[in-house]
């Protein structure tokens, strides 16, 4: 179900498979391959899996477009392609300087008649020869492979739409506090802290009813790469529900937590959303509270990160605000 347990398994075993079916057949072969993975956004294929090299000894590094090289060429046509010496075939273009000459085979892997992935496979000595027998296996062993990287990757999507919000592609609500959750338990086994921010655009309702919901939701869509640009690989961003966002930061006290909510409400305002009426910018204001200085608890952390959320607009929104500096009802 997992592609990322799927490719390199069953490229060991290919490899393998075929070396031993070789030396049964009298012959003693080096094989050495990497399978590549079709992204369809970038129509790149992408190294995904290797055996018995480095990337660097691939003359793509990794990455080659549909239709360049031997590999794009297969996976363009869904066909194998073959050169029994690499260093003197047109085809295979994608070759670092001073490559041991080779044989070469790539299998594209296809999902019915989408090809989804590419097995790239080297041999030494070169000067093998395809037998029709070959062609059979290697068709097989790519549809196989194919159609389960195609399961694995609409498993993966049903598993993202479940704690992706649709429109920003943010964690969802439920996810967040899922994740809040574990990091309050964590942290509290570890003696650890971090801070939640609480954020929402000012005055959103007014921007809807100007320019229209589309453009509103231009907004949160602005808003939300901002705050995936602007944090950490270890922090969480959310969307709370309407305009209201959150965001985790493991690991960080409220004076480090403070430079970051600045940071996003400074390129916030500083960015433009270009519409059909002309370029409209927005503002968010951010409230901050601890973890255990403030509160210890899930529901009392978003609760505090309200409230000095509530201070920030109230106070004159487009700033940041502390549940510490919350002056006491």
């Amino acid at each position: 179900i997992n592609i990322d347990e799927i490719l390199q398994p069953t490229l060991d075993v290919v490899i393998n498979s075929l070396r031993d079916l070789e030396k049964a057949d009298g012959k003693e072969m080096k094989i050495t391959g990497g399978i590549f993975v079709l992204n369809n956004e970038t129509a790149k294929l992408n190294l995904s899996a290797i055996q018995g090299m480095t990337p660097d000894m691939l003359g793509c590094k990794g990455v080659v477009p549909l239709g360049e090289c031997m590999c794009g060429i297969s996976a363009m046509s869904g066909e194998i392609a073959y050169a029994p010496n690499c260093t003197s075939d047109p085809h295979h273009t994608c070759r670092p300087t001073g490559v041991e000459d080779h044989s070469h085979i790539c299998i594209p892997l296809k999902s019915g008649n989408n090809v989804c992935g590419i097995i790239s496979l080297r041999l030494y000595p070169a000067g093998y020869q395809l037998r029709p027998s070959d062609t059979a296996i290697f068709t097989s062993i790519g549809n196989y492979l194919g159609l389960h990287i195609e399961k694995a990757r609409l498993y993966k999507e049903v598993q993202e739409q479940a704690i992706r919000d649709g429109l920003t592609r943010l964690f969802n609500r439920m996810e967040f506090q899922r994740q809040l959750q574990i990091e309050v338990e964590r942290s509290a086994r570890y003696n650890g802290e971090f801070t939640l921010l609480l954020l929402d655009i000012d005055h959103f309702k007014r921007l809807n009813d100007t320019y229209g919901h589309q453009v509103g939701d231009e907004a949160l869509k602005a808003l939300a790469g901002i705050l995936t640009r602007g944090i950490r690989l270890v922090d969480m961003a959310a969307r709370y529900g309407g305009e209201e966002f959150v965001i985790i930061l493991p690991q960080t006290s409220i004076e480090g937590a403070l430079i970051i909510a600045e940071r996003l409400r400074s390129r916030v305002a500083a960015n433009t959303i270009k519409t059909d009426a002309g370029d409209i910018s927005m503002t968010i204001s951010i409230g901050l509270a601890s973890f255990p200085v403030d509160e210890k608890t899930t529901d009392g952390l978003i609760k505090k990160a309200d409230i000095a959320l509530y201070s920030a607009k109230e106070n004159g929104r487009n700033m940041t605000c502390k549940f510490s500096d919350v002056a006491p009802l």
